[in-house]
């Protein structure tokens, strides 16, 4: 019994053992079906080239390789970053200017000449046509933002400060080196993989391998056009500077320097008597222009003053009536 057992249980493992084999072989006969030397049985060419270059799976998902960023900062043997040269670098220059002018007309149309003659554009501008401030002066404002070449950012500045009173002037500056030359090396990567997509279409046989290589290329050819886009906006950036320029028409400048003790008292006794004068002139026009309707008031009181007399001389007469009390005169009232 034992031993007819042992028997039976050998020939399971024997059959066991020669199922796995003939598995192993159907498996490795369906790998090489998808081999790129088989399309006399009429298999895609795009599926087997493309897990082989590019590392797709069946799901289509795709990991592609970057291109070496030959531009970008690179690294030593001991690990620290090389810096690029300075030709390469991608600098964006911005800047900020706060100013006063005490004729606001003329001073604006020199800032658009010298805009002009430094080789930028107007991007976008604003102009306040007038407001009366608290010295009841009409002051007006504007807002000017404008592109300059970048070489030319220091000199139009320059220009511009002899002209008028700078309040303040900010500059910053953000280095995208590295973002644009990795942006760059991500396009070239794309376009690799775009020229191969279209040499694995022009083999492909099976109406679902070209729609799906189609899908593929679609999709490549709108991420570089997308990164294109990003690096023109960046060239474009380094090239033109933006400066933003505050501009406001005052009747005296603000003083932005340091003052000695002297000048500060004496500084602040003109403002002291300025703000006087500005007082007086303030009341005066003030009172000039609501006269119409201090007069309204004027008479509104005058006859509620009359009324409330009249009121009251009626109502004595009838109480000294009714008391049988003489009633006084005004004479008398007056004398009392």
């Amino acid at each position: 019994m034992k031993l007819r057992r042992t028997a039976k249980i050998l020939s399971c493992l024997i059959l066991v053992c020669v199922m796995i084999s003939f598995t192993a072989c159907g498996a490795a006969h369906n790998a090489a079906d998808y081999a790129p030397n088989s399309s006399a049985k009429g298999e895609s060419y795009y599926d087997a080239a493309m897990d082989a270059d590019y590392g797709y799976t069946a799901d289509d998902s795709y990991k592609y390789m970057e291109a070496p960023t030959t531009e970008a900062p690179s690294e030593s043997a001991s690990g620290t970053s090389q810096p690029t040269a300075d030709s390469a670098r991608k600098l964006i220059k911005n800047g900020t200017m706060d100013l006063e002018t005490l004729t606001f007309e003329s001073f604006m149309a020199d800032l658009y000449n010298r805009i002009a003659a430094a080789g930028g554009y107007v991007q976008s501008s604003s102009e306040n046509a007038g407001r009366y401030n608290s010295s009841y002066a009409y002051m007006r404002s504007a807002y000017v933002t404008a592109r300059i070449p970048a070489d030319r950012l220091d000199m139009f500045c320059s220009g511009v400060e002899g002209t008028c009173n700078v309040v303040s002037h900010r500059e910053s500056t953000s280095d995208v080196t590295l973002d644009y030359y990795d942006t760059e090396s991500h396009m070239r990567a794309l376009q690799s993989e775009y020229e191969t997509l279209v040499g694995i279409l022009e083999k492909c046989t099976k109406l679902e391998d070209v729609i799906s290589v189609q899908r593929r290329i679609t999709d490549v050819l709108y991420q570089i056009e997308s990164f294109k886009t990003t690096l023109n906006n960046y060239d474009n950036l380094v090239a033109y500077s933006t400066v933003t320029l505050n501009i406001n028409e005052v009747k005296e400048p603000t003083i932005v320097t340091e003052q000695t003790l002297g000048e500060r008292i004496s500084t602040g006794f003109h403002a002291t008597m300025m703000e006087l004068r500005e007082g007086a002139e303030n009341f005066a026009v003030g009172f000039v222009a609501n006269l119409p309707y201090i007069l309204i008031w004027v008479i509104i009181i005058a006859v509620c003053v009359i009324f409330v007399r009249s009121c009251i001389r009626r109502a004595r007469r009838k109480y000294a009536e009714k008391k049988k009390i003489p009633v006084p005169t005004d004479t008398e009232n007056k004398e009392n």
